[in-house]
């Protein structure tokens, strides 16, 4: 199996929030600095915006699209993300995965330009709601991860080749 790590048990809904939380947290200086580079004195700018919104694409989608197929808080909690067929997200899938947080962070980075509340109430709940959809299937899926026919697990690592080429042979009974 690609990277390594197999994906047969389903990700636990809070271990799921917190390498979230994880993320969001890790983000933050790198938003804060790009907020100090591209604003007039530390406000945000449209441009800023802009980059905060692509970092974080560039962030979850990379990474869950590479051999770890997980983010920062992902790989730390234990988790994985897959196709359904347990391989490694294309980067388009992972794009797709990732849309809904995207959006959210875009919409959400926007509000004190555009100067409307609303906004970023909705980009609020544009993530929480993916989520609840999680109890309705058996893999546990977010809407998010329907869209992209991915799925989050518990990452086993499963032995190389040559570890299971070297156990000896079970002798059948």
């Amino acid at each position: 199996m690609a990277g390594g790590r197999s994906l047969s048990i389903p990700a636990v809904v809070w271990r799921r929030l917190a390498a979230g939380v994880i993320d969001a947290l890790l983000l933050v200086p790198p938003t804060l600095l790009i907020i100090w580079l591209t604003g007039d004195k530390g406000s945000l700018t449209p441009v800023a915006a802009l980059l905060v919104a692509l970092l974080d694409l560039v962030y979850r989608a990379g990474l869950e699209s590479s051999r770890w197929r997980a983010t920062l808080g992902k790989r730390w909690l234990g988790l994985a993300v897959g196709t359904l067929a347990g391989e490694r997200l294309s980067v388009e899938r992972a794009v797709v995965r990732t849309l809904p947080f995207w959006g959210a962070t875009l919409v959400a980075v926007l509000t004190p330009v555009l100067g409307t509340p609303l906004f970023s109430l909705i980009a609020w709940l544009v993530a929480p709601a993916c989520l609840l959809w999680l109890p309705r299937t058996g893999w546990r899926q977010a809407l998010h991860d329907q869209w992209a026919g991915a799925r989050v697990a518990m990452a086993a690592a499963q032995p190389t080749p040559a570890e299971s080429a070297s156990e000896p042979p079970v002798a059948a009974p």
